[in-house]
């Protein structure tokens, strides 16, 4: 019976930063067993730079707001095998650690990628979203030199694509990122608009631009369904006010989404 192929790899993890100060030393804490830690900054004000210098001389100004341009160049700055992209609102909990480390020691070489899960909250409640009961999982733990930054990328590890046609492969992980849980409302709408935005994002990406108007009607049913089925079938509805305010945003989610594919599909029409 022919062996399985394995090898040791090394790891780096990658942050990028823009005034962070009040996540960024629980993210860095749960990275200091990483064999390369790089911070790449956008040019805080806060005490951001402070904080990352204390876990890491790898710490780097970029002048650029491009995303394709600033991930490119946060790989180019890692040595190692394998880059863990983390936000820095976000850590590596111990069980994710440790399905990690036990990878890099025993890496079939087949694999150039794996997703990892953002678990988010809100207070105490998870924030599900539209994606069913599992968190969304977005390509984190890839493989150095065998993905390139597609040129649609915004925000998004998942608009990864490989730098060659290969019939590699890659896998989810089991344990997800802990995130800092969101503690006001305004924190709440930002990350309901970031999510929004990206979801439109792949929806172009996978359909292009609509070329009619959805009926209200139709916003209104799909609006109606989600925030129904986030209320009661989730549970939200007995968390109180936050589980009506995390329902409300699970709802806009959707049908902002949608507005803003309906205004594209607007201007198209008036273009032509």
């Amino acid at each position: 019976m022919r062996a399985q192929s394995y090898q040791s790899q090394t790891l780096a993890a990658v942050l990028i930063t823009h005034n962070h100060a009040a996540t960024l030393e629980a993210a860095l804490e749960s990275l200091r067993w990483v064999d390369e830690l790089i911070v790449m900054d956008l040019g805080s004000t806060d005490a951001t730079l402070q904080i990352a210098r204390r876990f890491t001389p790898h710490v780097h100004f970029h002048p650029s707001r491009n995303p394709v341009i600033l991930r490119r160049d946060a790989l180019q700055y890692t040595q190692s095998d394998w880059v863990l992209l983390v936000e820095p609102d976000e850590s590596v909990e111990e069980m994710l650690r440790h399905e990690i480390q036990g990878l890099l020691v025993n890496m079939p070489r087949e694999l150039i990628g794996f997703t990892i899960a953002r678990k988010e909250r809100f207070y105490h409640l998870p924030l599900q979203w539209n994606q069913a009961i599992q968190p969304e999982k977005a390509l984190r733990l890839l493989k150095k030199g065998a993905w390139r930054i597609a040129e649609s990328w915004h925000a998004d590890p998942s608009s990864l694509r490989p730098a060659e046609e290969t019939n590699k492969h890659i896998r989810a992980l089991t344990y997800g990122l802990e995130t800092q849980p969101i503690q006001s409302s305004e924190l709440l709408w930002q990350t309901l608009q970031i999510r929004s935005q990206l979801r439109c994002l792949r929806l172009l990406d996978k359909h292009g631009c609509p070329h009619s108007l959805p009926p209200l009607w139709q916003l209104y049913w799909v609006g109606k369904k989600t925030f129904l089925q986030a209320l009661f079938l989730k549970g939200y509805f007995f968390q109180g006010v936050p589980g009506l305010m995390v329902a409300i945003c699970t709802m806009l989610e959707i049908v902002w989404t949608e507005c803003r594919l309906a205004l594209m599909a607007q201007r198209s029409m008036n273009i032509r």
